[in-house]
């Protein structure tokens, strides 16, 4: 006597159970592609340093620190900008405080897959998405965000666009054995 067929394929996937398992796919890959639709267009142009807003925004700093800088600064519209080579954390190894804190404006750009920063008399910056050297970077429309460490000290940075179409980036500054910093900055469009 002859088995039946049965209607169940080799894999052991029913064909009711196709749709879940393709659904279940894309939304594994999903959140791993980068597409056009995610790119961090609001954040993308010219920003200038606003100083005003920059100084009330400042976080209380706990263990005094005032800004949180350390060495050699200037003041602009009354904020202490860090001059380059200057350190957030005397007893951080002379690890230097990100370029985003050390400039008075910045150009953002897409390059490809990648985000482009000018900072202006402070260097450059390119991100990538994903887990790039040890720096995790993360974006969507109006956001990004980006952390990483060093043997020294962990860093986070997030550019975000509030409500009334400022940039807003906050670096927080976490030294090895000592408290942690955080810094904010309020970037506007040139005027003109």
């Amino acid at each position: 006597m002859r088995e039946p067929i049965s209607k169940q394929p080799a894999c052991g996937i029913g064909f009711q159970a196709a749709p879940l398992l393709i659904l279940f796919l894309i939304l594994l890959t999903g959140p791993w592609t980068v597409s056009a639709a995610s790119e961090p267009v609001d954040l993308l142009g010219e920003w200038v340093l606003n100083s005003e807003l920059t100084h009330e925004l400042q976080p209380k700093q706990s263990g005094g620190g005032g800004g949180g800088f350390g060495t050699p600064s200037i003041s602009v519209g009354g904020v202490g900008i860090p001059l380059p080579g200057g350190s957030s954390n005397a007893g951080g190894g002379g690890a230097r405080d990100p370029e985003v804190l050390r400039c008075d404006a910045m150009t953002v750009s897409m390059d490809g897959d990648r985000v482009h920063f000018d900072y202006r008399g402070a260097g450059e910056e390119t991100m990538l998405p994903g887990n790039d050297h040890g720096r995790k970077t993360s974006w969507g429309r109006s956001r990004l965000s980006q952390k990483y460490k060093t043997n020294v000290r962990s860093v986070r940075k997030t550019y975000e666009i509030d409500g009334d179409g400022r940039l807003i980036v906050k670096v927080n500054i976490n030294p090895k054995g000592s408290k942690s910093a955080t810094h904010v900055r309020v970037f506007e469009r040139p005027a003109g």
